[in-house]
């Protein structure tokens, strides 16, 4: 019989050879075992479907998210307001649909984000969907200023057409933003964090 004694290190102790390893063995273990764990963690953001301040500044001013007030009069609350449940997301595939968790709390910004003449507010019809391509909107003339003979509208109006591609470009940055998210929960820095809460290794790196 013989007895071997073998050095344990803190994370902090090692070489950076070593912790170079211990993170990308922590990384695999954790890509393998926490891939739904990190997109909940990537979703779970109450503003992440909120277009970028700045952009909802410029437009609404500075006051937009105190202005909008939730239904109580309490709180200010985002235009877009992400109600957590019911997100899918393929991020393999860059497929997401939100069209239950999406609720629009103020329609006017809403339409003003969109690009639509305020005197047209009272003029459209329109619905956010899960498509075949993922989340949508839908939006046309109403059907009274359709049935109206006295008035001259295009249904193929170049602003409709502008409005949804805006949405549409505006879904591409939600899925960005939670693979950017995801792809966070995985970074180097975030892994070495977990490491240090009391993990013990030994000299090449290998987690005990």
């Amino acid at each position: 019989m013989r007895t071997v004694t073998i050095t344990l290190y803190k994370f902090e102790e090692l070489s950076e050879q070593a912790k170079a390893r211990a993170i990308e063995d922590q990384k695999d273990h954790m890509m393998e075992h926490e891939g739904q764990e990190a997109l909940r963690w990537a979703i779970d953001d109450c503003s992440l479907f909120e277009p970028p301040h700045k952009e909802m500044v410029d437009l609404l001013g500075d006051d937009y998210y105190e202005s909008n007030k939730t239904p109580d009069g309490r709180y200010g609350q985002f235009v877009f307001k992400n109600k957590r449940r019911g997100i899918l997301v393929d991020l393999d595939n860059r497929d997401l649909c939100i069209a239950a968790p999406l609720e629009i709390t103020n329609e006017k910004m809403f339409l003003k984000w969109l690009g639509l003449p305020e005197e047209m507010n009272n003029q459209v019809s329109w619905y956010i969907q899960d498509g075949t391509f993922g989340t949508e909107l839908v939006i046309e003339y109403a059907d009274s200023v359709l049935d109206d003979d006295s008035l001259e509208v295009d249904p193929d109006n170049p602003v409709f057409e502008a409005a949804r591609k805006k949405f549409e470009s505006h879904m591409d940055s939600i899925l960005d933003r939670i693979q950017s998210g995801y792809d966070e929960y995985f970074s180097d820095e975030n892994v070495e964090e977990r490491l240090k809460e009391g993990e013990e290794f030994e000299e090449d790196g290998t987690k005990i």
